[in-house]
């Protein structure tokens, strides 16, 4: 994936009630077009979209096993989403790698109270939209293909994006039947053979030839568009 554009995000709702957005790496420097559709289906539930950087999660730097720079990371991100988690307001999270890392790794990293509070305040995209309700959408008679992310379905989460698109009328939804789509971040780049081989078991037969696929991962997206010439859309986007 190549850097585009930073993510200038604008918000147009003053009033509703609040939910902060965090503004992850990804969708800053790489997919600000995810972003900006966040916002619009948050806005359409009635929600007051807050923007929160937290700059990086840690979670690249943890999954190379720099543990120590990890910490660092996820206190810097403590420092800019307590406040948040403090004042009961959900912290919105759209790539599913960085969720797993506030609400699953953070409060095993560091000895900080405030890692529990912001686990306990950060939701998926998916799910933020399921608790308070989709706005009315207009049909699409289509046919989705989904993939889970493996963090989302490893703490039980996995069925939320299938679940939020079966709720759009006239969409048809199709799991895609796979584990992991073998990207897994840094992992495709460095074991491009294996990688690719994971994906062709099941991802890539089950997508290839789809009108649309989703997936919330970042990884996911850009492993179905490469290996199976397919555009895969963040649910956001859908």
């Amino acid at each position: 994936p190549r850097p585009g554009r930073e993510w200038r995000p604008a918000t147009s709702r003053t009033d509703g009630d609040p939910v902060a957005l965090m503004l992850d790496t990804f969708t800053r420097f790489l997919h600000p077009e995810i972003g900006d559709a966040a916002v619009r289906v948050l806005e359409a539930t009635g929600a007051r979209v807050e923007l929160v950087d937290p700059g990086c999660c840690g979670r690249p730097l943890l999954s190379q096993g720099l543990v120590a720079q990890a910490r660092r990371r996820v206190q810097g991100a403590l420092d800019a989403l307590a406040p948040f988690a403090a004042r009961g307001t959900p912290i919105v999270v759209l790539e599913p790698s960085c969720w797993s890392m506030l609400t699953d790794d953070a409060p095993t990293l560091v000895d900080d109270d405030r890692a529990a509070a912001v686990a306990d305040a950060c939701v998926t995209f998916e799910r933020a939209v399921l608790d308070r309700g989709l706005p009315q959408l207009r049909p699409l008679r289509e046919r989705v293909t989904v993939h889970a992310h493996c963090h989302t379905r490893a703490l039980g989460a996995g069925a939320d994006t299938a679940e939020l698109l079966r709720r759009v009328p006239g969409l048809e939804v199709a799991d895609s039947g796979a584990g992991c789509c073998g990207m897994a971040g840094a992992f495709g780049y460095q074991h491009p053979d294996l990688s690719r081989a994971i994906a062709s078991q099941r991802l890539v037969p089950a997508v290839r030839g789809a009108n649309l696929a989703a997936a919330a991962g970042t990884s996911c997206r850009h492993q179905i568009r490469e290996l199976a010439g397919v555009d895969a859309l963040h649910p956001a986007q859908l």
